[in-house]
């Protein structure tokens, strides 16, 4: 059996989910997700549960079965942090880096998996046969009705603008930073010499500022969902445009990734972190632009 940890938001939990199902059907093993994470409280949900998934989730005595007890867990995962490499002990893998490792993909034996995982390269061989499950469960509710409705009648392009957490956190913007209105307008440029008559679909955590800096954007329509709106329902409306641009955030990116049309023009930003040293370059599939 192979349990991979599910944490953090919803992009976070697509790629956590993805590479579980990668590997369950590459090595014919049994896959569990384990969300116990969100039982501890705060702002994230697990949420999963809106899509049409095909794995089971993870019980305590799975997870004891599997894992290192508590202490000697966290001693070796201090270990491999300070190593700065995986740590491939008994049971517990932890993400050796942000980049993809193909190692990951040969394990057959017990193992708890935690890490991000973001990647298309984990899963991209087994996506026609996982595809489905990316599917929402329930039918969206009104207003994303109405706006998907309006999507399908123009050249719609979805523009993601991430800020809340990124630019309110101290330490969260430390680490992503905020994409900045020139890769907006670099992007939005692309768009407009290869698209004829694009419609601007924004969507964005910060309306106000949003409207503030692009209402004067010809074709440009701002996504207003009631509070209450799940955020899986803002993802696929993203994903039912033509094109997309994504903001340094997994959220828009599963917005451009399930994104169908064959020929869309998906920019994103180069600057997905702070540090430079990162290494983003399995992050985006050939023909994402990234400006």
């Amino acid at each position: 059996m192979v349990i991979v940890k599910i944490f953090g938001g919803l992009g976070n939990q697509l790629f956590q989910y993805a590479i579980g199902r990668a590997l369950g059907l590459k090595n014919g093993v049994d896959v569990k997700y384990d969300v116990t994470n969100f039982k501890t409280g705060g702002f994230r949900k697990c949420e999963l549960p809106n899509f049409c998934i095909d794995g089971d989730l993870a019980t305590r005595k799975d997870i004891r079965r599997i894992q290192y007890s508590r202490v000697s867990l966290l001693r070796e995962i201090s270990l491999a942090i300070r190593r700065k490499r995986p740590h491939y002990g008994k049971s517990f893998i932890l993400e050796e880096n942000f980049h993809y490792s193909p190692q990951v993909l040969k394990i057959k034996n017990d193992a708890y998996l935690s890490g991000y995982w973001q990647s298309y390269k984990y899963f991209k061989k087994y996506w026609d046969k996982i595809s489905a499950e990316f599917n929402p469960k329930n039918s969206l509710c009104d207003t994303a009705l109405k706006y998907k409705r309006e999507i399908s009648t123009c050249n719609a392009v979805s523009l993601h603008i991430r800020r809340g957490d990124y630019l309110t956190n101290e330490r969260v913007n430390m680490f992503h930073g905020l994409c900045s209105i020139d890769y907006y307008k670099s992007a939005i440029k692309v768009i407009k010499d290869d698209v004829l008559n694009p419609c601007f679909f924004v969507f964005s955590d910060d309306l106000e500022w949003a409207i503030e800096n692009f209402s004067i954007l010809e074709g440009v329509k701002f996504v207003k969902l009631p509070k209450a709106t799940a955020d899986y329902e803002e993802m696929f409306l993203m994903s039912y445009c033509k094109h997309n641009i994504i903001a340094n955030s997994t959220f828009s990116w599963w917005g451009a990734w399930l994104n169908r049309n064959a020929k869309k023009n998906v920019i994103a930003p180069s600057k997905w972190f702070t540090d430079p040293e990162i290494d983003t370059s399995d992050l985006f599939p050939p023909t994402w632009r990234v400006l």
